[in-house]
């Protein structure tokens, strides 16, 4: 379980560029990530299948290819997260979500 856990940008330290956690390809099936921050953080390719991310910060996390089958995602912000091919198959709290509506390549969101 990662509850609460901040894996968002140093924003304060940028000397050595933008740091950020890198989960690319990781297999965080049903994981319980509620009221994480994971601004930023690099998701793409990972599988987030049955994972619980209930009011997780996910601005700006780059999650193209992810797999978000069955994903509970209640209360969760999406501000600037990139979607491009990620695939959103049953969602739980979609019509819950914060700012979906303000991601990136949401168009290429693959529904089924």
């Amino acid at each position: 379980m990662l509850i609460g856990a901040n894996l968002s940008a140093d924003m304060k330290n940028q000397s050595m560029g933008l740091m950020r956690a890198v989960l690319k390809s990781a297999n965080l099936e049903r994981a319980v990530l509620r009221d994480a921050d994971l601004s930023r953080v690099d998701l793409e390719f990972a599988s987030l299948k049955n994972a619980d991310l209930t009011n997780a910060s996910l601005r700006g996390a780059a999650l193209a290819g992810a797999n978000l089958t069955g994903v509970t995602i209640t209360g969760a912000d999406f501000l600037a997260a990139d979607l491009t091919s990620a695939r959103l198959v049953a969602p739980i709290g979609l019509e819950a979500a914060k700012n979906f509506d303000k991601t990136q390549n949401v168009e290429r969101l693959l529904r089924e």
